[in-house]
Formats: structure tokens, sequence, C-alpha cells
């Protein structure tokens, strides 16, 4: 197992960065799960996600149709509006953050977030980068986000857990920066 790397602050941005190459951090269930979002993979995301396995179950235990289930939660998963794609006090959903065309590297990694569904076996810290402001996430004040630091926590036994009312991904609000005011979508 790769031990986390020191972080250091980038001179430009006054954000903090890995200081080894992104290689030497060991992703798993975590990386996993960002590349499902990135290309719309349904069963992939479910399978990773303890939430989504607990919803699946319930609607089993509840009689539900089990294929009908699994389409609604992959349409409200993978289904994006640009102009819904905004940071509240809740958080953010996980697929507003890692669309298609974002930069995404894992940057650290830690012990992760205690006293969630399940016992938390590690977190990867990851550097989100939107490189069209147009259709960047959304900061609370509507500005466009062009990169920030997101962190998602993966049980002992393999599942990525939720970590925040709206979405699995804990935000880092202090490490966020913003497009310029005139950026396109501002």
């Amino acid at each position: 197992m790769a031990v986390p790397k020191p972080l250091n602050e980038d001179s430009d941005s006054g954000i903090p960065v890995a200081v080894s190459k992104e290689d030497d951090i060991e992703v798993g269930v975590a990386g996993q799960y960002v590349r499902a979002f990135q290309e719309n993979n349904c069963e992939e995301l479910i399978r990773l996600t303890w939430w989504m396995n607990e919803r699946l179950r319930y609607a089993a235990d509840q009689g539900e149709d089990a294929s009908r289930a699994r389409e609604e939660l992959c349409a409200n998963v993978l289904h994006r509006k640009v102009e819904e794609g905004q940071i509240t006090a809740e958080g953010v959903r996980d697929k507003y953050i890692f669309t298609p065309g974002a930069k995404v590297t894992p940057i650290s990694r830690d012990q992760g977030l205690e006293d969630l569904a399940k016992p938390t076996a590690y977190r990867v810290w990851y550097a989100v980068e939107y490189t069209d402001a147009s259709r960047a996430l959304l900061g609370e004040d509507g500005r466009a986000v062009q990169r920030l630091h997101v962190g998602i926590n993966v049980s002992q036994d393999g599942y990525v857990l939720k970590s925040d009312v709206l979405g699995t991904a804990e935000l880092n609000r202090e490490l966020i920066a913003y497009w310029p005011e005139d950026s396109g979508r501002n």
C-alpha cells in the first residue's frame, strides 16, 4: 500500500498539490468510482457504492420491480443538466463533480472520515479541474469553479461511502478556485 505523500502549496494558486507523481498514490475503489462516473458506467457505480446497494436491497425487500428500481437509479445518477451542477450548503451530487472531460488527479490518501455508514478504510483526495468554464460546476455564489479538492471515502469492505447530504464526495470548501468573471459562464 502506498503511503500518503505530503502536500505543498502551488505557488501560483495557493492550492496544495502532491509532491509525488500521481502513480505513487494507491486509489483502489475510489479510482474505479471516479472512472465509472466519467465513463457513465452505472453498473459499476452501483457495484461500488454502498448507498446504491442499500437502495436496491430496500426495493427488493419492499417487493418493487428490481429492474425498474435499477433503471430509475441509473437515470438519477447519470442524467446531468449543466445548469443544475451547483454546490449548495448540503454539498453537490457527484455526477456534477466527476463529469466527462473534467481532469481528475489523485493528490493524497489518508484514513478518511469516521462515523459514516460503515467503518472507513481510507480516503483518496482528488484535485478536479474544469478546463471549460461554460461546462464547469458552479460554486454556491454561482461562479464557475476552475478547480476544487474532493475526498472519496472507502469502507473496509470496499464500498464508496456517502459523506455529504447530497453526494459521496467530501468537499474541501477552502480550496475552491474560480474561473475569472469573463470566462464564459459567470
